[in-house]
């Protein structure tokens, strides 16, 4: 079978290479891509194109370059894989207008927006093969507000790189002499409630409050030095970020209260690397964190709940290394990028190149 893989993103020419050297994580459309031997389109594609409908339509943004290059190609492949929404949609428009049903697998991050409930309402399911989220509450957003068929709507768990994110691949050396709590993320954070959670508190922390670009993880805004709180400065590559988690005692993850699963990629990294989580009850992430197991779950906005589950666990390791270890078998069991890759393909029905990948 000839699958289609949609990635509405550049990406640097380098990234295989270092994906395969163990020098970042392993993609999840990598892993798609080798799992299923699928064709990969980009946005470096769409810059490349000299189609005009192709060129036409990056005129209103790249993500339609991408829509059309991918509808062009469309009847060279039999199942095509969108990585989010902002792809999908417009992707999905165009198949709809062809009366080109049925061949979509889409993951829907974030459809609980009014002009994406919107948009997905107009689309429908028949142009869907599979939608895939990744929260409980998402599910509920596109079965019962957008109307999409609940027999499509597939819950998955996140995928992770569970080799890269290894405790076993940091050395002591590469740790700070002070443990310290550690947050990690920029999207809808809330670093306000950590700050009056943590400020003037015997705990040293780090805020590592950034997303990813190819230059590494740069400063966001709102967080700020004081005496026991360090602010990154940005630049940290995977590597350096993975050296963090690892000299960590608990991680925490600020939210705001949303339905998406912002938060998730911090939360299982830090799961990962064998550490207990504490993090907002934001509907998005809830799943994630199994509270009293895997970590704490702390009312969202709550400043003094979260100091609270803080104390708890900063004065009790034993209790940070029964759910350190907790989560990490977690993450072996459930979250490993591979997997992901196996049932995304069992839901296309595409018979694997070399199921060996996922050991």
């Amino acid at each position: 079978m000839r699958v289609l893989i949609l990635l509405c993103m550049q990406i640097d020419p380098v990234t295989k290479t270092e994906a395969e050297a163990g020098l970042i994580p392993y993609p999840e459309y990598l892993a798609l891509q080798k799992i299923m031997d699928a064709t990969l389109f980009t946005l470096n594609d769409v810059k490349k194109s000299t189609h005009p409908l192709v060129r036409l339509a990056r005129r209103g943004g790249l993500k339609y370059g991408l829509a059309m290059l991918g509808f062009i190609h469309r009847q060279q492949y039999d199942q095509i894989y969108c990585t989010g929404e902002d792809i999908a949609i417009p992707f999905g428009f165009l198949m709809k207008m062809a009366s080109d049903m049925g061949r979509i697998t889409a993951v829907i991050h974030h459809g609980n927006t009014a002009k994406r409930r919107k948009l997905l309402r107009l689309l429908g399911g028949r142009v869907f093969r599979n939608i895939i989220c990744l929260s409980r509450d998402q599910e509920r957003v596109l079965v019962d507000i957008c109307g999409l068929p609940q027999e499509k709507v597939h819950r998955l768990a996140l995928w992770l790189d569970h080799k890269f994110y290894d405790p076993q691949k940091v050395s002591a050396e590469q740790l700070y002499d002070e443990a310290y709590g550690l947050s990690v993320g920029q999207e809808s954070r809330d670093y306000e409630t950590l700050h009056r959670a943590i400020s003037a508190q015997p705990w040293p922390f780090r805020i590592i409050a950034s997303g990813w670009s190819p230059q590494g993880f740069s400063l966001a805004e709102g967080v700020y030095d004081t005496t026991n709180i360090t602010v990154e400065k940005g630049g940290l590559s995977y590597v350096e970020l993975r050296q963090r988690y690892a000299g960590s005692r608990v991680v925490v993850v600020p939210l705001h209260d949303v339905s998406y699963a912002a938060g998730v990629t911090s939360i299982c990294e830090a799961m990962a690397m064998g550490k207990p989580v504490i993090a907002s009850a934001s509907p998005g992430v809830i799943d994630y964190v199994r509270d009293g197991v895997s970590g704490i779950a702390v009312p969202v906005g709550d400043a003094e709940a979260m100091r609270q589950a803080i104390t708890k666990l900063w004065n009790d390791p034993e209790l940070c290394s029964r759910m350190g270890e907790y989560n990490r078998k977690w993450v072996l069991n459930s979250f490993s990028t591979w997997r992901y890759a196996e049932q995304i393909a069992n839901r296309m029905g595409v018979t694997l190149v070399d199921s060996a990948y996922s050991s």
